[in-house]
């Protein structure tokens, strides 16, 4: 349901789950009631398999294209010591690792705006990209380029 135009958010921040926030998680019933009621959602996934391969997924099945802007998205101390102790940077543990078990979702951009500035919001809200036409994945940089995002992270296999 997620439609060009769209604004992509994410809930908490990402990345490093490895470390063990993957052990000790509540899954986000309470916010997605919250979300439903603050705004006219068009598409929803949780991040179990990585931001970049739920993205994906969620642009898959949506039949258009999304773009996460590398400077929004949020990143979790855990992903930052992952980094220390690995080969990744701390924005590919965000975009890569999976079990995070946040949310992401669409909206359209005034719903978007409610609700990254209504107060008292059970949990932290990130504005991450936008929906567009053109069907695929892709990474924009701090100057505005964008380049194919490859959807790494946990692949099912059948």
């Amino acid at each position: 349901g997620a439609r060009p135009g769209d604004a992509l958010m994410v809930t908490g921040e990402l990345g490093g789950s490895i470390l063990g926030r993957h052990l000790d998680f509540l899954p986000r019933l309470k916010e997605v009631r919250w979300l439903r009621e603050a705004a006219r959602l068009h598409a929803m996934i949780d991040i179990s398999d990585g931001l970049a391969a739920d993205a994906a997924h969620l642009a898959q099945e949506s039949r258009a294209g999304i773009v996460i802007d590398a400077a929004s998205v949020p990143i979790s101390a855990a992903a930052h010591e992952l980094a220390r102790r690995s080969d990744g940077s701390p924005l590919e543990h965000a975009l890569h690792d999976g079990e995070d078990y946040e949310l992401l979702f669409t909206a359209t951009p005034a719903d978007a705006e409610r609700l990254l500035t209504w107060t008292g919001a059970p949990v932290k809200i990130a504005r991450i990209g936008e929906v567009v036409a053109d069907l695929g994945l892709w990474l924009r940089d701090a100057a505005g380029a964008r380049r194919p995002l490859e959807p790494r992270g946990w692949r099912h296999e059948f």
